[in-house]
């Protein structure tokens, strides 16, 4: 590990994940760097400098995706938290993450910010955490007290504790319709206004939703996911009059969305009551074409 100074603090750039844990217990004001990129932007503003950073970008047991047959229809899938969101990109692991990422930031981004960097602040406008709250994701971490695996909910929820590291996502195999959709200020990269993530896996017969934008932190759809799996016909995947409708509205319901310069509360429910019936009208006319 290794210790430098510069006029804005100490850069403290550890090897292992053993030295990154002890550096942040030992120095619990230091600010944990993935890629840098939301540290960059927030400097430019002069927000939110401390007195040390902890760089993890030399911890190589953190960085990869590793999988097992790993695609949008089946397999399993690991992916260290210090990858890339290019790298998460040009795995192919699910076309939800594929939409989510190619929004999310430009190609120049993606080729730094990191996969534990978006997910770990747990901002509501960060897109990850909608997406692997519908692929029914876990978070490993290590901390002074150990390992853990934590449901992506969970996480959601927590958060780190002190001087926990986030250590790597897991994606269980999940096929079937997998979605991604948002509106933001413009078409271009970006942060979202509001996010719907769904993903119907008919082997399973299961719904999982994430929603990004509307509360302190990505939600669950969780009563709208057990409406829709309790009123789908999963023999013939026909979808009755009306669920379209009535997910979509759960899905607002689960909301507790922000007013702020951006969008209005209500602006944010009612985009993702019309998103979450349009998901749903769009997995139906996908079954009805076989």
């Amino acid at each position: 590990m290794t210790v430098t100074s510069t006029d804005s603090g100490r850069i403290v750039r550890p090897t292992s994940l053993e030295e990154a844990i002890a550096a942040s217990t030992e120095r619990p004001d230091a600010r944990i760097l993935g890629g840098g990129t939301l540290v960059v932007a927030e400097r430019s503003l002069g927000i939110d400098i401390p007195p040390a950073y902890l760089l993890l970008s030399g911890i190589a047991e953190l960085r990869g995706v590793t999988s097992d047959g790993a695609t949008a229809t089946g397999g399993a899938a690991r992916i260290g938290a210090q990858t890339t969101l290019r790298a998460l990109l040009d795995a192919a692991l699910s076309p939800m993450l594929d939409v989510a990422l190619r929004s999310l930031a430009t190609p120049q981004i993606r080729h730094r910010a990191t996969v534990g960097g978006n997910i770990a602040e747990r901002r509501p406008a960060h897109t990850l955490a909608p997406c692997l709250l519908a692929l029914d994701a876990s978070v490993g971490s290590a901390g002074p007290e150990g390992s853990r695996r934590r449901s992506i909910r969970d996480f959601a929820a927590e958060g780190l504790g002190a001087g926990e590291i986030l250590v790597d996502v897991a994606l269980p195999a999940r096929g079937g319709f997998q979605r991604f959709v948002r509106v933001a200020p413009r078409n271009g990269p970006g942060y979202a206004i509001a996010s719907v993530a769904v993903s119907i896996d008919p082997t399973a017969r299961s719904v999982r939703s994430g929603i990004g934008g509307s509360g302190p932190t990505a939600l669950p759809g969780t009563a709208a996911d057990d409406f829709l799996a309790g009123a789908v016909d999963w023999e013939s995947g026909a979808v009755p009059a009306g669920a379209a409708e009535e997910y979509g509205r759960l899905l607002a319901d689960a909301c507790d969305p922000p007013t702020d310069d951006r969008a209005s509360a209500g602006y944010r429910r009612h985009a993702i009551a019309v998103m979450g019936r349009r998901l749903i009208e769009a997995w139906n006319e996908e079954q009805q074409r076989g």
